[in-house]
């Protein structure tokens, strides 16, 4: 008979009913003849510096066995984390070997321990309109997607279009562009692959040695003045392709805004 093995853990994510992971709960508990029995402690979210402080303290009084961390913790975390002990045939073996090598890197200390593996991972996408670039003779991105510059000529073309569509129409608006620019890590993440895509090389808002650099990097100040002219351009004949709204979205309301 499978032994009963109680699990402290600090998500929700973990219910054998429920979750995502039920498959991998059912092949875990064949594999080592164990009951699981998960207690749920201290469940908040994962992303805070507040969180952060959480599941310290409870590692340092040895409240709980299993944490689910944002990767950006992982080496601040790293002395109160135990290395994954993966053998041949586990079941952690075949979650590990889905994963793409530089993600499972993000959960790896500096001598390569494995303190974690990604339960998922998030991409940024643009959403268009399809139906608005066939009107305005607009063909798809390919292969290589748009650039911003290509992105912002798009933006204007669809909204003065819309705008002279529905010029007699009341109250009617339109954006060209939405995006998450409320002050948190959303904001961040658009300046990232906007400042990437400004320019060769892909560059970042943080140096070599972990530095932000804001004001000191041309491309990565010409990155984010473009994102200030999309809400206030400078050009005397310009159109905002965003609203100053963007300011208080974050990607929910962004979601709902777009659909």
């Amino acid at each position: 008979d499978a032994r009963p093995l109680r699990v402290s853990v600090d998500s929700d994510l973990f219910n054998r009913n429920q979750s995502p992971f039920k498959e991998y709960i059912e092949e875990f508990e064949r594999q080592h003849a164990v009951q699981l029995e998960f207690v749920y402690d201290n469940v908040h979210d994962t992303t805070t510096d507040i969180r952060k402080e959480e599941l310290a303290e409870s590692a340092r009084r040895r409240l709980i066995d299993v944490a689910t961390i944002d990767c950006i913790y992982v080496w601040e975390l790293a002395p109160l984390l135990a290395p994954i002990a993966i053998a041949p045939g586990d079941v952690l073996e075949d979650i590990r070997a889905g994963v793409p090598a530089d993600m499972l890197a993000q959960f790896q200390d500096e001598d390569g321990a494995q303190l974690g593996l990604p339960m998922y991972n998030e991409y940024g996408f643009l959403y268009y309109r399809a139906d608005l670039l066939r009107r305005y003779n607009i063909s798809e991105p390919g292969p290589e997607g748009w650039t911003w510059d290509e992105v912002e000529d798009i933006a204007r073309t669809v909204k003065r279009g819309q705008l002279a569509r529905h010029s007699g129409t009341r109250n009617y608006d339109f954006d060209g562009y939405v995006w998450q620019g409320l002050e948190y890590e959303g904001l961040a993440c658009v300046a990232e692959e906007v400042i990437a895509g400004e320019g060769p090389g892909g560059k970042s808002y943080i140096g070599h040695d972990g530095e932000v650099i804001l004001a000191s990097d041309p491309q990565v100040k010409e990155a984010l003045q473009r994102m200030v002219e999309w809400i206030n351009p400078q050009g005397e004949n310009e159109l905002a392709i965003s609203p100053a709204s963007v300011l208080t979205m974050e990607e929910s309301r962004v979601q709902r805004r777009f659909c």
